[in-house]
């Protein structure tokens, strides 16, 4: 199933509607710079607590994006006080950034999640409904995470250990297939070419681990995007459909990648197209659907 919105002005107030609806609006108790990973000073997060306490709540992990280079955890900090108004834990995370290179960054988030589901009595949060969350580079890794999570090359090695696939997984404007991004910033992140890795490349490409049995995905892709491109969006719902997986892929017209209409009606530049409110209200559905917020029972 694709869903595709326009960015008319009906839909924009439907969807700003919808998304106030799910919204409890209280304000959520935020616990900054936990540290996951004591090695590396990229190792630390931010938890979003749901105003009013609780045990056993769904919880969200988000990972930034930024070329694999660049960003921070606070690139996420609306959406995740957005989804713990909703009823979610959520957690913003950094990790190690290039000139680290695969399988760096993705051990970290393996770390980090693995964090989470053992602190899980911390933060009220059930271990086994984390759903991961990411945009651009952090939309790969939140994808790889979904996919390889138990491959031996990408075990971290960090004290949390290692940890099982997420609930599900949200993947906002990502690569899925490295092995056809031809560009220096996948190069330095890999550490060489195509022809010079190609089991790393092919090991790096989320596509390439797609099986039955993975956790429920919704891609996010704008219809315009020259950095992300929505060719890979399509074939990465067209592998996940034909091995059984439940998956969504939304597609948004106008959509490109740091030019959208932002949740605060006045932005258009410089926002991710997973802030646009038709993608908040079909993300916050998502999530219900697959790992139930105590916020809609």
């Amino acid at each position: 199933m694709v869903l595709a919105l326009h960015e008319g002005m009906r839909g924009r107030w439907l969807g700003l509607l919808m998304v106030a609806g799910l919204c409890s609006c209280s304000t959520p108790e935020v616990r900054e710079g936990v540290v996951y990973d004591a090695r590396f000073a990229t190792g630390v997060m931010d938890v979003y607590l749901p105003a009013g306490g609780g045990a056993m709540r769904p919880g969200v992990m988000l990972i930034h994006g930024g070329a694999w280079r660049g960003g921070d955890r606070g690139h996420f900090e609306a959406a995740a006080r957005r989804l713990a108004e909703s009823g979610y834990v959520a957690a913003t995370i950094d990790y190690r950034l290039v000139p680290a290179v695969f399988p760096a960054e993705v051990q970290d988030c393996l770390c980090a999640l693995a964090f989470l589901r053992a602190h899980a009595a911390d933060y009220g949060l059930d271990p086994a409904r984390v759903a991961v969350m990411g945009y651009s580079a952090g939309s790969h890794l939140a994808s790889l995470v979904g996919v390889a999570a138990e491959r031996d090359e990408l075990a971290p090695d960090c004290a949390a250990g290692r940890t099982g696939p997420p609930a599900a997984v949200i993947a906002g404007s990502g690569a899925y297939d490295l092995r056809t991004r031809r560009h220096r910033w996948v190069e330095d992140f890999m550490g060489g070419t195509p022809e010079q890795l190609p089991e790393a490349y092919a090991l790096a490409s989320p596509l390439t681990h797609v099986r039955p049995g993975l956790p429920p995905v919704l891609l996010i892709q704008g219809e315009d995007d020259w950095i992300a491109a929505p060719e890979q969006a399509a074939q990465m719902r067209a592998a996940l459909q034909g091995a059984g997986v439940f998956t969504r892929l939304l597609t948004l017209d106008g959509g490109g990648h740091l030019l959208n209409a932002g949740a605060d009606n006045g932005q258009w530049f410089g926002e991710m197209v997973t802030e646009s409110p038709e993608a908040w209200a079909v993300v916050i559905d998502f999530l219900d659907r697959s790992i139930g917020s105590q916020a809609l029972r």
